[in-house]
């Protein structure tokens, strides 16, 4: 049945069927009391349990002071399918948040809250920072937290914790590599590695040769004031030879089995097995030369380049078959030493006997002169 009405000059028609369902435009669809077809306004508000919207309607809210009211003090706005209330948005006391929060459930769950102070939490109810991520309880060698992609290969994770259950804050940027690892309890930062092993600090170099650097320091304007490389050698800067110091020197030695740096004690408590020496004609078999040092390459190989500075000292072959304790070898992985230089600190001691003997020898010349 349809009933034709005018507003003013304007035909207004108004239909109903055999249910007492009302249609305003339009004959009514049978599902709803009312059913509007074309556009519509309401100036005082709706009141009722729902608010159906085809495909194709939107709300336009006004500028000054539109709501989505759920009540005085609570509310929260449901986004669902099939009649289902656990998926929204909640202001209030609704769904166990904190009056005057807002927080975003889904599945029965809440995801986020932002509180009455301001502070965001993602996996908690009580953020108590601006920013609050709790993972819950991770599985061995699992990931969350906070990720960073720019593709789906390459990102970055800020929580995980590895096989054995120690939980780490990493860097993890999803080609198996960790730039930056934080130890839980108090402890240490690895770079390029996954654990810190115990270290305040520890770094895992990189490259693929050996020459490669590990870690490098610079100062503000970028030069390299120390760099440590992966085939072990400590490099400075040219500044760092040219400072000079004054006062309370001492001689820097590096330990040959843990190749620790320090000072050398000489305490008599420090030493064992001590003898006077008796003989050092050896000394006079050696055979003193002058040469210049080659340059490397950047593998560590000698090239035919040379330092223009003029150098003294001694050939490690020519010196082990006469004095072997004077030469250095490096210990190789199966045993064998590799001859590397001489220890010039150890012929301070034997000079020092052979000049006290060919004084000892000058002064019975002059006594029987």
């Amino acid at each position: 049945m349809g009933l034709t009405q005018k507003l003013g000059t304007i035909p207004l028609a108004i239909f109903t069927d055999a249910s007492n369902n009302i249609g305003i435009g339009g004959s009514p669809s049978g599902s709803f009391k009312l059913d509007v077809t074309g556009t519509g306004r309401f100036t005082s508000g709706i009141t009722g349990a729902n608010l159906s919207l085809s495909d194709t309607v939107a709300i336009t809210l006004s500028a000054t002071d539109s709501r989505v009211l759920g009540g005085s003090s609570t509310g929260r706005l449901l986004l669902a399918n099939s009649g289902t209330s656990t998926y929204g948005i909640f202001y209030g006391a609704s769904h166990a948040t904190a009056p005057n929060a807002i927080s975003l459930v889904t599945d029965n769950t809440e995801r986020l809250r932002i509180t009455n102070t301001g502070n965001v939490g993602i996996g908690t109810s009580s953020p108590s920072v601006l920013l609050d991520i709790n993972t819950g309880a991770l599985a061995n060698n699992a990931y969350n937290g906070m990720r960073i992609a720019d593709d789906v290969a390459h990102y970055w994770f800020l929580a995980r914790k590895d096989g054995s259950g120690n939980r780490r804050m990493a860097i993890y940027n999803g080609q198996n590599n960790y730039p930056v690892t934080l130890q839980e309890g108090g402890g240490g930062v690895a770079i390029g590695a996954v654990s810190n092993y115990g270290r305040t600090l520890y770094v895992l170099g990189g490259g693929n040769t050996s020459a490669s650097n590990c870690a490098t320091f610079d100062n503000s304007s970028g030069t390299t004031l120390l760099s440590l490389r992966n085939d072990g050698a400590i490099f400075t800067n040219a500044f760092t030879y040219g400072n000079t110091v004054s006062g309370g020197t001492r001689t820097v030695y590096m330990e040959g089995g843990y190749y620790a740096l320090g000072g050398i004690s000489s305490i008599r408590a420090s030493k064992k097995n001590i003898e006077n020496i008796s003989n050092v004609d050896w000394l006079y078999q050696l055979n003193p030369v002058s040469f210049n040092y080659r340059k490397k390459d950047e593998n560590g190989n000698y090239t035919d380049e040379i330092y223009d500075d003029l150098e003294y000292g001694l050939i490690a072959e020519d010196t082990a078959p006469i004095a072997d304790f004077l030469v250095n070898y490096n210990i190789n992985e199966d045993g064998t030493k590799k001859m590397i230089g001489i220890e010039y600190m150890r012929l301070i001691t034997p000079m020092l006997k052979a000049i006290q003997e060919l004084n000892a020898k000058v002064s019975a010349l002059e006594n029987k002169s």
